[in-house]
């Protein structure tokens, strides 16, 4: 489903995930992946998962399973390599790069320009669940 970021490709862009977990590249390169991709001002999902690599920024935020995050970054392709699960080596695909401006939303406020309606009204959905 990520051929969707391909749209996007090469351009800076604001985007919504929800959190998964950290993980270690065999070449021992921390990794998150985050899980339903929108990109600003749609609630489209315009990627099912990416793995993004570990900021400075996320280190201190002590995320959790399910909590929404929004940050700046670039689509860019790139091959997978050997030992990528489910994929061929040298198969292209889109990933997003030059992570920036990564925050937490795990408490909503109306006050956070940064939030979609979208967004708002999931959460409040959740909430009353």
């Amino acid at each position: 489903m990520r051929q969707e970021l391909g749209k996007f490709l090469e351009k800076e862009n604001l985007y919504y995930a929800t959190f998964e977990r950290y993980e270690e590249t065999p070449k021992g390169r921390s990794v998150a992946l985050i899980k339903d991709i929108r990109i600003k001002d749609s609630a489209d999902i315009i990627a099912d998962h990416v793995w993004i690599g570990r900021t400075s920024e996320m280190k201190d935020l002590k995320l959790r399973e399910g909590d929404i995050v929004s940050f700046y970054g670039k689509v860019e392709r790139y091959a997978h390599a050997p030992g990528t699960k489910n994929s061929k080596v040298g198969e292209v695909d889109y990933g997003i790069s030059r992570i920036k401006d990564f925050r937490l939303h795990r408490n909503y406020s109306s006050k956070d320009n940064r939030w979609p309606h979208f967004l708002v009204n999931e959460l409040d959905e959740r909430k009353e669940s």
